[in-house]
């Protein structure tokens, strides 16, 4: 007796009669395979094998960046590189940098505490504030109310000694009259003092220009003028904003500076 011919798919015969082969993989992934009630090869019509409920396979994305998307663990990604600080800038107790802020950057030293006394070396200064490099800056303080913004072309960077010159450069400016209108009565009394002892320091001269009588924004600081670095402020809207820390100055500054 002759058994019937069966429709037999391709890939039949290479599954062993059990499934289909895996059909050939489109696009970035393979299609869905499901399981097929095929009958077996051999067997007569009427005793047949009981198919099998269909059964679906999981289905995954249809394309790789939904699949990359899919997986949970995954954090989101920053746009920005995180930036490290010049350890020179750095506001930890071991900070390598000893600067008063009403002296010329030039004048900085290093830490005494570390055995290191002596200059600050120039090619220091000239290094990348950051790493990596950036071209703009926002310093703000809570021991002065002024910003100041740094700004250099885009294929350059930001140096530690533009960091320190814009913050001598922004206290060195005369304090305007509605400034003045803001301070409290104790801090005009520290301000007036405080112009009086730089007075005290400038060689005697009959004629004093307007610009050195006038108070300045560092004299409202009084004997607050110690560098102590600067940090991030944590304001992720604002990823270029730092916070300058300032410190009092010790005795044996106060003699350095008569």
């Amino acid at each position: 007796m002759a058994f019937p011919r069966y429709n037999i798919q391709p890939g039949y015969v290479y599954s062993g009669g059990m499934m289909p082969a895996p059909l050939p993989p489109h696009g970035p992934y393979a299609a869905p395979a499901y399981y097929y009630p095929y009958p077996v090869v051999g067997y007569p019509p009427q005793v047949q094998q009981q198919a099998s409920p269909r059964v679906q396979r999981r289905k995954f994305a249809t394309t790789p960046t939904e699949a990359f998307l899919s997986l949970s663990w995954l954090g989101p990604i920053s746009p920005n590189p995180e930036i490290e600080l010049h350890p020179v800038l750095s506001s930890s107790r071991s900070r390598m940098l000893h600067w008063l802020v009403t002296e010329e950057p030039t004048l900085a030293m290093n830490n005494p505490a570390l055995n290191n006394m002596g200059p600050l070396p120039p090619n220091i200064l000239n290094q990348a504030a950051t790493s990596p490099g950036c071209d703009n800056m926002v310093l703000v303080s809570d021991d002065f109310p002024w910003t100041i913004t740094l700004q250099v072309p885009s294929d350059e960077f930001i140096t530690v000694r533009q960091i320190l010159g814009a913050i001598f450069g922004s206290l060195q400016q005369t304090l305007q009259h509605d400034e003045w209108d803001e301070l409290s009565r104790n801090s005009k009394t520290n301000a007036h003092r405080s112009r009086c002892v730089r007075l005290a320091r400038l060689p005697p001269r009959f004629n004093v220009p307007t610009d050195i009588v006038a108070i300045r924004r560092v004299d409202t600081l009084a004997e607050k003028i110690a560098f102590m670095g600067i940090k991030r402020v944590g304001d992720p809207s604002n990823p270029s904003a730092w916070n300058v820390r300032l410190g009092y100055a010790s005795d044996r500054d106060q003699v350095r500076r008569r």
